[in-house]
Parts: C-alpha cells; sequence; structure tokens
C-alpha cells in the first residue's frame, strides 16, 4: 500500500484536526502518501455552493488508491455524502470509516452513546441536576443522534420525569446556542438546572446568550458541552465537556489499512473532562497552560495572514483575464507554511467560454461547468519555493505521476476552487500545516475562487459584445459586412486610396435565379445559394478589398485596381469561380448580373453613387439576359 485518499471536511475544525494529525503520524510511520479531499462550508450555505464545493468528493480516480478513509458524518451535503460511499464500494479498495458505523467496511467508532449517558449521570449524581435542556445537532448527523438518544435514556433510567427535560434543535454553531438560550428565557418559567449541549460551540452560545441577560453560569445554571474543544478549556467558565480520542481514531484506520489492526470494528470510549461550567472546582489549571502555546501561535497565524489575505482581494479585483490574474496569484502563493502549491484548472474552454459563440441567445452567466474535466491543465505550480512548469494531465489522478515523485511528500490537502455551482477546479498543497491549522486557509481559496468567477463573468461579456457588434457590421448568412459594416469601414478605406492615387472598382451583383431555386427547391436551398455568393466573393478578392451584402439577393465589391482590364479580369474570375457551385438534381448553377465601374478614386466624392452607377450597369444587364431567355436563348 502506498496511496491512501481521505475524504474529511472541514479540516481545520478541532474534531477533524484532531483525525488527520492521527492520519498524518500513523501514514508517516507506514510510509504513505495521503491525499485528503476536504472542503468548508456551512451546512446552511445555498444548495448550489454546497453542490459546487462537495464536487471535490468527484475528482479522484479511485483506482489510483491503494486504500482510502471515509469521515461520513463531516459530509454535510447528503447527496454528495452518498455518491462518494458508492464509489469507494464500487472501486473495491479497501476503506475504513470512521465516527459511522458503514455494512462492509472497517470501523472506528466513537461511543458518544455512553459518553453523552455519562454526562447527564454527572449531572445528576454529582450536582443534583433534576430539570435538564438538551440542545441537539441537526437532525440526521449519526453523532447528533447518538448524544440525544443517550441523553433521553440516561433521563429515563435516573427518574427525570418527562416534564423536566427537554429537547431544543441546534446544528452545532454558536449561533444555535444562543437561539437554543432565548427560546427558554423568552417563556419566562424559569430555568433548568441544566444546559446538556451536543458539542462546545452550542454550549458556548448558550453561556453568552444567558451572561447578556445577567444569568451567572454554573451558580444559577450549569451548562455542559462535549468534544473538548480547545476553546472550551480558553473560556470563563471552563467547559465540562467529552474528549472523544479523535487522533487515536485515525491512527488506528491507519493501521486497519495496513493490515496491523484485526478487528473489523474499533469503539473508542468518551472520555468526560470536568470544568467549571458544570459546578465543579478546579485544583490545577493544566488544561489552560496547555493551551497557551496554542493561541500564541494561532495569532501570530492570524496577524501574519489577514492583512495579506485582504490585499490579495482588493488586488484579485482588478484582474480581467486569466494571465494576470496567474501572476497575481504568484505574488500571493507564499502565505503560511506554502512551500508547495499547485492549482489545478478544468478545461479552459468548458469553463471560460461560451460552447456556442456562433449564436447570441439570451445572456445566462448561471449557465456553468458544474463537473471536473477529463483533463486539467496546471497553470500556477510552485515548489519547495520556486514555480516550475506545469503541464496538462487526466483529472482523475489528481495530480501528474512526476509531480508527485519530484514532490516527495508525506501528504497533500486537495480543496475546490468553485463558484456556487461552478466548477474552476481545485488547489493542491503539499506537506503544509496551514489549511489544517486555520479557516484562513479557506478564505485564501474563497479569494480564488471569486477572481476566478468575476474573469469567467469578464470574458463572457466581452465574448458577447464582440458577437453583438459582428451582428451589427456583418451579414448573420455570408459573413460578408452587412450595410453599417461596409459603410463603417469603407469610408476610411476610400480615403486611404486617394492619398496614394489610387484607381479602383466597384462591382454590384445580383442573384439571377434566386426565386425559381427557391420555388423549385426549397427556401434552405436558396439560402445556400446566397451562401455560395459569399463564398465566390471571398475566394476572388484581395485581403483589403470590402465585400458586401447589399439586402437580399444582392452583393457590392469595392477594392483598388490598376485599370479597367484588371477589374474586367475580375469580373470573369467572379463569373469563372460561380460555375463551380451547383444546386439540386436540376442543376441550377449559381448566376449573378453583374455591373462594374472603373475610376480614378481621387474623382470618388460619394460611395453611394458609384454603388447606383453600378447598379445601372448591372440592371441594363439584367434587361439584356431576359430578352435573350425570352426569345429562347440562353447566356
Amino acid at each position: 500500500m502506498k496511496r491512501i485518499a481521505v475524504f474529511i471536511c472541514a479540516i481545520s475544525l478541532e474534531n477533524q484536526q484532531k483525525n488527520v494529525r492521527g492520519i498524518l503520524r500513523a501514514a508517516k510511520a507506514e510510509g504513505l502518501v495521503v491525499y485528503i479531499f476536504t472542503c468548508h462550508l456551512n451546512f446552511m450555505a445555498r444548495v448550489e455552493s454546497q453542490e459546487g464545493t462537495y464536487n471535490i468528493m468527484r475528482l479522484p480516480d479511485l483506482s489510483h488508491f491503494d486504500g482510502a478513509i471515509l469521515v461520513k458524518n463531516t459530509i454535510q451535503y447528503a447527496p454528495a455524502a452518498e455518491e462518494l460511499e458508492k464509489r469507494i464500494r464500487a472501486s473495491q479498495i479497501p476503506c475504513v470509516s470512521i465516527d459511522q458505523e458503514l455494512k462492509g467496511m472497517r470501523n472506528v467508532m466513537v461511543d458518544n452513546y455512553r459518553a453523552q449517558y455519562e454526562m447527564v449521570r454527572h449531572m445528576v449524581s454529582s450536582h443534583g441536576a433534576g430539570r435538564l435542556c438538551f440542545v441537539a445537532g441537526y437532525p440526521g448527523n449519526p453523532d447528533g443522534e447518538e448524544r440525544k438518544r443517550g441523553f433521553l435514556d440516561a433521563c429515563r433510567d435516573f427518574s427525570i420525569d418527562e416534564e423536566n427535560w427537554e429537547i431544543l434543535d441546534g446544528n452545532y454553531s454558536i449561533d444555535s446556542g444562543m437561539v437554543a438560550a432565548e427560546q427558554v428565557l423568552s417563556r419566562g418559567k424559569g430555568l433548568p438546572d441544566a444546559f446538556v449541549c451536543a458539542n462546545d460551540q452550542m454550549a458556548i452560545g448558550v453561556i453568552e446568550r444567558l451572561r447578556a441577560e445577567g444569568v451567572r453560569v454554573p451558580e444559577q445554571v450549569a451548562v455542559t458541552g462535549f468534544d473538548a474543544d480547545e476553546i472550551g478549556d480558553a473560556f470563563h467558565p471552563m467547559l465540562t465537556t467529552v474528549k472523544k480520542g479523535q487522533e487515536e481514531a485515525g491512527e488506528i484506520a491507519v493501521r486497519m489499512l495496513v493490515g496491523k489492526e484485526k478487528e473489523s470494528t474499533v469503539t473508542l470510549e468518551g472520555t468526560l473532562i470536568p470544568g467549571e461550567s458544570c459546578g465543579c472546582v478546579l485544583e490545577n489549571n493544566f488544561r489552560v497552560k496547555a493551551l497557551r502555546g496554542e493561541y500564541v501561535a494561532q495569532s501570530l497565524l492570524i496577524r501574519q495572514t489577514g492583512d495579506f489575505i485582504r490585499n490579495m482581494s482588493s488586488d484579485f479585483a482588478e484582474a480581467e483575464c486569466l494571465e494576470e490574474f496567474y501572476e497575481l496569484l504568484k505574488h500571493y502563493i507564499h502565505v503560511g507554511d506554502m512551500k508547495s502549491c499547485y492549482l489545478c484548472l478544468c478545461d479552459e474552454k468548458q469553463v471560460f467560454h461560451r460552447t456556442d459563440a456562433s449564436e447570441v441567445k439570451r445572456m445566462d452567466l448561471s449557465d456553468v461547468n458544474t463537473r471536473y474535466t477529463e483533463t486539467s491543465s496546471i497553470p500556477v505550480a510552485y515548489r519547495n519555493g520556486k514555480f516550475v512548469e506545469g503541464c496538462f494531465f487526466k483529472t482523475g489522478l489528481v495530480l501528474p505521476e512526476h509531480f508527485e515523485k519530484e514532490d516527495a511528500a508525506g501528504y497533500y490537502v486537495v480543496t475546490p476552487v468553485s463558484y456556487r455551482r461552478c466548477c474552476f477546479g481545485y488547489m493542491v498543497t503539499a506537506d503544509s500545516e496551514f489549511p489544517i491549522q486555520s479557516d484562513l486557509f479557506f478564505s485564501w481559496i474563497a479569494n480564488v475562487s471569486i477572481a476566478l468567477e468575476n474573469i469567467r463573468k469578464h470574458i463572457l461579456m466581452k465574448e458577447l459584445v464582440d458577437r453583438l457588434n459582428e451582428m451589427w457590421v456583418y451579414d448573420a448568412m455570408t459573413k460578408l459586412y452587412n450595410r453599417g459594416g461596409f459603410f463603417r469601414v469603407a469610408g476610411e478605406y476610400l480615403e486611404e486610396l486617394k492619398k496614394k492615387n489610387a484607381s479602383g472598382f466597384l462591382i454590384f451583383l445580383d442573384l439571377d435565379g434566386l426565386k425559381t431555386v427557391n420555388d423549385t427547391l426549397g427556401h434552405e436551398m436558396g439560402d445556400a445559394y446566397i451562401r455560395a455568393m459569399g463564398e465566390v466573393l471571398r475566394a476572388v478578392k484581395k485581403p483589403q478589398d470590402l465585400a458586401m451584402r447589399y439586402g437580399g439577393d444582392e452583393f457590392v465589391l469595392f477594392g483598388e485596381c490598376e485599370d479597367r482590364e484588371a477589374s474586367e479580369k475580375l469580373v470573369c474570375r467572379i463569373e469563372e469561380e460561380m460555375k463551380h457551385h451547383v444546386f439540386g438534381e436540376q442543376r441550377y448553377v449559381l448566376s449573378a448580373s453583374i455591373g462594374c465601374t472603373f475610376a480614378s478614386l481621387s474623382d470618388l466624392k460619394d460611395l453611394h453613387l458609384a454603388i447606383h452607377e453600378a447598379d445601372q450597369k448591372m440592371y441594363t444587364l439584367k434587361r439584356t439576359k431576359k430578352a435573350v431567355e425570352a426569345a429562347g436563348g440562353r447566356k
């Protein structure tokens, strides 16, 4: 076993961070290369943002990995979580699930039920609590459901009547804890003896809302948490909580993959950590002392990177094209401890350009690329402090094989670069603590994503404007100038020729037999008849000559020539070229009546008059043709 894929979201949050540290420590001992596929998004984000962000779980081709570790309950977008589980099963690579028991996989579990049960026991037996309020996690989360079940069973076993306990909904955030406390306060029916919260964040929210109303914790009401977040150690009062052993779970998962752990399921017990918030009196402040070093490190990181990321956002806002953005990113890639970092982008044509540029439809900027493309490129590659040449590669590899060899890294963190549903690609960092250590990394990624979205819209708007300009200048059917386009450029061209004292020609053409073609072969063939005339004029004209569809079945060609003989030869070339275009079984040959004028351009004051003169010559020829046809002949 050489490469393992780890699927875990929000790795900068403490529980997941502990899982990752345990996995990396064990993987290093086993000589494994770890790819961590992660993202960071509030579960209350808009559905389109969840779709785009959790797309990262679809990225890797699992046949290139020897094993996987799945922390499914961190993937808050259910469709992505279920699809990923199915993909892993279909791949048949060995997989270990952490924190959620999945049939057919090996599992490392934490006994959330027993730990929450013991928390209730502690509050009842040690503090005499008889009225309890449980602040739950969001519905459907396996950990949360087990903790709620532990709470309910403990209430029953310790003879707490139904009227003396209640369950309030939360979502694991500080805000939801504050909302829960407000619900209880607003009733005016008194406080419970204790708020038992399904995690530390909600416990802090409860305490903060109670504090705002002058309610003292734990003197007037006790509050407990779960997960043993470091913020709970620093909080006042210090939280009573449960330590889950997440680092140990990560280590065991790796040992299972390499065959050093024989049990198919290992269940770790949670450990109750008494704090001040339940009313316990602590004789030793070792938890605060242990936290000081981490607090200082986080403060320094925030100070060093906060302004950096704000400046990055401001500079990125000015980028209008990808090349400009790449240069700016090179300046802002030196963040945190990142020594190797790769921006991997989907196929540029599929992401940044319209697929039907030949047509102008209703502009819909929400019509975006939503999946990783078959191939990707690395426009910005930063390895060991130096920028190196990028390349194209198959996306499912995640990185080109030679990149991994040259990096010699122990682990990679792979995060999505997306904006709502739009998938731009992903970012890969090698052996960097920054994505694991701080939410600021995901702010850095968000700046990259927003910059690319702005560039995408800028490119599409420019393409639309260019296409609208083409519609104003060019005839859609023949791709020749229309009247507006012709007279927009012809005046300037005429002045250039006058300065040279040049002579020129103006040819007016009127298609013969278009009505007959339409009536006998249909209007689609009639359109092809018109387009053929455009092809003829493009074939015979010099690059600087101007060709126009004057309207309907009439065309104009204008340019420079040495003498009248040269203009007559051009007319002959047009007539010869038309013979190559034959339509239908009736063998209709492309034909046109042609009027031509030649003059010294210094004497020409108005192109409209020249066109009128050529038009009159054309009609003279057309009348002659019709007279011959009426007499039974045909030229």
